[in-house]
């Protein structure tokens, strides 16, 4: 029996060693939504513990994660990096947290999950005028992540009565782009 034939399943199937995956968010992956996600893409076999890294900050945007302002954030933030459990802190995020863009430099993920967004619709809400920078922000991510496979978990339906349904359907088709 050819050893070679029996090992191509197991490669189809499972985690590659090499495969490292950088996850990012706001408030909702501080804790539970972002717990959830990881522990099931881990138990799935979607993704190694071995080679997981979790960033999260509450009350960020996609902007300040583009623009290195994450540590404008005074509320909390989560940390998980291979080899340690996850770490959830109050308080501004420490200086490691300083850009997606820094961050792909630093890590060389293979995927990048972004769950973001949440705080955007709430800036744009409040702030009508900023709807173009948050569209630009948007632009300018999927420059920064364009040559890594990319997931994005868009923001939960809001139901608020000044934040417009067509809105959040704009930004979830500025996403697919």
């Amino acid at each position: 029996m050819n050893p070679y034939l029996l090992a191509a399943p197991f490669l189809l199937f499972s985690p590659l060693v090499w495969s490292t995956t950088l996850f990012v968010g706001d408030s909702h992956s501080v804790r539970g939504f972002g717990d959830g996600l990881r522990e099931t893409l881990l138990e799935k076999h979607f993704d190694s513990a071995e080679q997981f890294y979790q960033f999260s900050v509450s009350g960020s945007t996609i902007q300040s994660w583009m623009d290195h302002t994450l540590q404008s954030f005074d509320i909390n933030y989560a940390l998980k990096v291979p080899g340690t459990a996850k770490q959830v802190e109050p308080g501004v995020a420490p200086v490691s947290f300083t850009s997606l863009h820094d961050l792909i430099q630093k890590i060389h993920p293979t995927k990048i999950i972004i769950a973001l967004g949440t705080n955007d619709f709430v800036k744009i809400s409040q702030e009508p005028a900023s709807k173009e920078s948050v569209f630009s922000s948007f632009t300018k991510m999927r420059t920064t992540i364009k040559n890594t496979q990319c997931f994005w978990v868009l923001p939960p339906r809001l139901r608020l009565p000044f934040l417009s349904g067509r809105l959040q359907e704009k930004l979830a088709l500025e996403l697919k782009k």
